[in-house]
C-alpha cells in the first residue's frame, strides 16, 4: 500500500477529519484547513474561527510561512479609552484574573485566513471538505477530559452570555467529559462559509456583530475590512546538520525558539545521556539563560489557549499550523456560535499603555509552528500549544530527536522540565537520583503526572510516523 499521509492533532476528531481528507485525494492544506474548522468542534475553548493562527508549510519544495493571526484595532479610534472586563478563573491551587468582553477582542485573522489559503493550495472543493463538519456540528463531538477541564476552568466566561449558556450546558450545568457539544448555528454558518465569512469582514454580519460593542466601539468596521493575511519568508536557523524553519516576525516565538537552539548548542548536548543530571542541566541552564537575557522593558506576549495540527502527505507537502482564541472574550458573532478572541486581554499586552501599539498592527504570538529540514529533506512536522512552555516543549521534542535519534512517540512521551522565572517544574519519569542531584542546583517543583501545563505538541516524522500529546489528550493517523 502507498503511503498517504500523516495526521497528528489535540482531539481524535479532528484527526479523523483530517484522515478522511487525505484519503480521499485531498493534498495537506486541504487536510489542515478541515482540521481547523474541526477543532472548532472538539477543541472549542482551545481554537475558535474568531481567533488568529500561524502556518509553516512546504509547497513545491518551497518553504513559507502564512501569517493570519490576529491585529490590533482602534483604526477609528486610536485614544479611546479601553474597558475591560476582569473574570477570575480558579485553578487546583491558585486563581489567576483574566480581561473579557468586547474591547478584548482583536481584529480575527481565522475566518478570512483559512478562506485564502484553500484559494491558494485547496485541492478539494470547499463544500466537500466541510460537509463532514456541518454533520457533526449539528449531530455532536463527544468531549474528552481535556475538554471538559478548559470548560470547567473556563465556566465564568461561558456563563456571561446567553449564546455561552446555550452551547456550554445542559439545563442548569457545566458540559462534561462524555457529554456531546453540538453546535447547530456552527453548522449553519458553514453551510455558506464564503458569503458568511465576506459578510463578516465587509457586510451586514460584521455590523451586527459590531453592533455588540457599543455606540464608540474600538474594533470598528474599518479594522475588519482592513484586515489581510500576509505570506512571508519563514525564520531559519541551523542545528545538528538540520535546518529548522519557523515563524519570523512580528511573531516573537520562533525568535526565542532559536536563540534557544543556539544556547543550547554550546552544550554539546548530543554527548551527554538523554535523562541523565548533564543532559537535564543543559537544557535547564539553556532556558534559564534566555530568560535571564531578556529585557524586563521588552514584552513577551504569550497566547494561553492554544492547539496545534501537523500534516503531511503524498505529495511533498508539509502542514504546521497553530491555531489560538487566547480564552475567549465571550462574545459571539450572531447566529454562528463562534466565540471571539479576547487577545487584548492578555495580562502582558494590558500592562502597556495603549499608544505601546499601533492601530492595524498584527499582534506578536508565542506560537512557533516549526518544519525541521535535513539534507533538504523534510523530517519533522511539529508545534506546540501552552503559552509560554511551547519553546521548552519544542526544544526538547526537537532536540530528543536531532540530538539522541529518538523515536517520536518516545519524544513525545518523555517527561519534560520547563523554568517559569522561579523554579524549574519537572515531570515524572526521571530517576531519583538525578531528581535528587538537580535540586542540589535549582528550586524544583515535581509534578504527580504529564500534564496540560506542559503543552501539547502533536508532530509528524516525515514518511516515519504521526504522534499527538498525551497531555492535551492528542491523536494521531499515520498510513
Amino acid at each position: 500500500m502507498s503511503h498517504i499521509g500523516g495526521v497528528a492533532t489535540g482531539h481524535p476528531f479532528t484527526t479523523f477529519i483530517g484522515a478522511e481528507t487525505l484519503k480521499s485525494q485531498g493534498n495537506a492544506f486541504d487536510a489542515a484547513m478541515a482540521c481547523a474548522f474541526a477543532a472548532s468542534l472538539s477543541e472549542p475553548l482551545l481554537t475558535s474561527l474568531g481567533g488568529g493562527g500561524l502556518m509553516l508549510f512546504q509547497h513545491q519544495r518551497q518553504v513559507g510561512c502564512f501569517d493570519f493571526f490576529t491585529n490590533f484595532p482602534g483604526l477609528n479610534a486610536p485614544n479611546r479609552k479601553v474597558h475591560l472586563t476582569p473574570v477570575t478563573v480558579t485553578f487546583s491551587s491558585s486563581q489567576q484574573d483574566f480581561l473579557v468582553g468586547a474591547d478584548s477582542v482583536a481584529v480575527p485573522g481565522t475566518l478570512k485566513g483559512l478562506l485564502e489559503f484553500h484559494e491558494r493550495w485547496g485541492q478539494l472543493p470547499l463544500k466537500k471538505l466541510l460537509k463532514p463538519i456541518i454533520e457533526f456540528a449539528r449531530k455532536g463531538v463527544s468531549l474528552n477530559s481535556t475538554q471538559s477541564y478548559v470548560l470547567g476552568l473556563l465556566e465564568p466566561i461561558l456563563q456571561r452570555t446567553e449564546t455561552g449558556k446555550r452551547l456550554y450546558f445542559k439545563g442548569n450545568r457545566l458540559l462534561k467529559h462524555g457529554d456531546d457539544f453540538i453546535n447547530p448555528e456552527f453548522a449553519n454558518f458553514l453551510e455558506n462559509f464564503e458569503e458568511n465569512c465576506l459578510s463578516f469582514y465587509t457586510g451586514l454580519l460584521g455590523d451586527r456583530t459590531l453592533d455588540q460593542f457599543g455606540s464608540e466601539p474600538w474594533l470598528s468596521k474599518t479594522d475588519l475590512e482592513s484586515y489581510r493575511p500576509e505570506l512571508r519568508d519563514p525564520l531559519s536557523f541551523l542545528y545538528n546538520e538540520s535546518t529548522l524553519y519557523t515563524v519570523p516576525v512580528p511573531s516573537h516565538g520562533g525568535h526565542y525558539l532559536k536563540v534557544l537552539f543556539a544556547l543550547l548548542e554550546k552544550h554539546n548536548i548530543s554527548q551527554k545521556p538523554w535523562g541523565g543530571i548533564e543532559h537535564l542541566k543543559a537544557i535547564a541552564d539553556t532556558l534559564i539563560e534566555l530568560e535571564n537575557g531578556k529585557s524586563s522593558a521588552e514584552f513577551h506576549p504569550f497566547t494561553k489557549g492554544t492547539t496545534h495540527i501537523s500534516i503531511s502527505d503524498s505529495f511533498d507537502n508539509h502542514v504546521s499550523m497553530s491555531l489560538t482564541n487566547g480564552e475567549g472574550s465571550g462574545v459571539f458573532i450572531p447566529e454562528s456560535g463562534i466565540m471571539l478572541n479576547n487577545m487584548l486581554g492578555e495580562d502582558d499586552l494590558c500592562s502597556h499603555d495603549p499608544q505601546y501599539w499601533r492601530p492595524g498592527q498584527r499582534l506578536p504570538s508565542m506560537m512557533a509552528p516549526c518544519l525541521v529540514r535535513r539534507n533538504e529533506a523534510p523530517l519533522l512536522v511539529t508545534g506546540s500549544g501552552g503559552s509560554k512552555r511551547i519553546r521548552s516543549s519544542l526544544l526538547q521534542v526537537i532536540s530528543h530527536i536531532l540530538d539522541f535519534d529518538g523515536n517520536l512517540q518516545d519524544a513525545i512521551q518523555a517527561p519534560r522540565l520547563n523554568w517559569d522565572g522561579e523554579a524549574l517544574q519537572l515531570e515524572p519519569g526521571f530517576s531519583e537520583d538525578v531528581v535528587t542531584e538537580l535540586k542540589k542546583s535549582y528550586p524544583v517543583n515535581e509534578w504527580p503526572q504529564l500534564e496540560f501545563y506542559f503543552g501539547g505538541t502533536h508532530s509528524v516524522l516525515e514518511k516515519t510516523a504521526a504522534a499527538g500529546d498525551p497531555r492535551r489528550g492528542g491523536s494521531s493517523w499515520f498510513s
